[in-house]
């Protein structure tokens, strides 16, 4: 299966739909009530790894203070290992 929605790959293999890779914080609760079973538990070596993320503007003219700030602002919120 092939979805580009986080939401409905949740519901998927909630349902019995197979494997999916899914965001903490949408895990979390399907976890928590049992509908889901991590795979790589605490006890393993393998580690999560940072999403790709891209912020894109059009053209560098539209690369204003405006959203240079707002550029600034998001990744100073995000997890170091995430930063560029």
């Amino acid at each position: 299966m092939v979805c580009d929605d986080i939401d409905a790959l949740a519901e998927l293999a909630a349902a019995g739909a197979g494997i999916t890779r899914l965001a903490a914080f949408v895990a979390a609760p399907y976890l928590r009530d049992g509908r889901l079973q991590a795979v790589f538990g605490a006890d393993t070596a393998w580690r999560p790894e940072p999403m790709e993320v891209y912020f894109c503007v059009s053209d560098r003219r539209d690369f204003t203070a405006k959203i240079r700030a707002l550029f600034e602002h998001l990744q100073a919120g995000m997890a170091p290992a995430w930063q560029v």
